[in-house]
């Protein structure tokens, strides 16, 4: 196999309704947040892992395809699917070729939600 090109997207994530991408449960104290959101460890402001929006965007194209055998991933190993995503280890015929990185929050909606009065945890509306 033999790298050809590489092709970059950049793009902007506006949430119209309600997200969550939960973290850890570790540490639940009483009076504490039962369903914590995951928060960079250096800034504490919440962000969207990488994986998270991959495996978003591989569950809607196997459903736009009618790849979704059994309601789990296709591991076919040569369907568009699995040629951009990646198969499990004990099917790897090709590696994934995608990379998703992070998403972060811009610095406007930082500062709307430091600013918000319907918040009790930091960078989160309630």
């Amino acid at each position: 196999m033999k790298l050809e090109k590489k092709i970059f997207m950049k793009g902007k994530i506006v949430a119209v309704t309600g997200l969550h991408i939960g973290g850890s449960n570790q540490g639940l104290a009483i009076g504490g947040a039962d369903s914590p959101v995951i928060r960079d460890p250096l800034t504490m402001v919440p962000y969207i892992p990488g994986s998270s929006l991959k495996g978003k965007m591989r569950s809607l194209l196997e459903k736009q395809l009618d790849k979704s055998p059994n309601g789990g991933p296709c591991d076919c190993g040569s369907c568009v699917v699995c040629k951009i995503f990646g198969t499990s280890a004990n099917k790897a015929k090709e590696p994934g070729r995608l990379i998703v990185r992070d998403a972060f929050m811009s610095n406007t909606s930082r500062n709307v939600l430091e600013n918000s009065a319907n918040t009790d945890m930091p960078l989160s509306l309630i």
